[in-house]
């Protein structure tokens, strides 16, 4: 996954949550930058109401190769609906439980 079909895929979920009325933050150029959360930024942290989402976007091989880091990351940031989405080898996103 290049850096371009990474943005191109934080910049997909980060418009349809804005779509949905949520204050979205991104990761990415042209957007508000999330705030650190443990020491990492997110990919995409967002608000609505009382509701709080922090989204991070991987390759299958990363979250194969790193799956105890990210179940971490999510295990951090209890007070956040944490959703990861791995990419496909189509360049498609896919929610995924960890």
């Amino acid at each position: 996954l290049s850096v371009k079909e990474h943005d191109e895929c934080l910049r997909t979920i980060a418009e349809d949550l804005k779509k949905n009325n949520w204050l979205v933050r991104a990761n990415v150029p042209g957007w508000e930058k999330p705030s650190e959360v443990g020491g990492r930024t997110p990919d995409i942290m967002a608000h609505k109401g009382c509701l709080k989402r922090i989204c991070q976007i991987v390759t299958e091989k990363d979250f194969n190769g790193d799956m105890a880091n990210y179940r971490d990351f999510k295990n951090y940031c209890k007070e956040y609906d944490f959703q990861l989405y791995v990419v496909d080898k189509e360049g498609k996103p896919k929610q995924r439980d960890i």
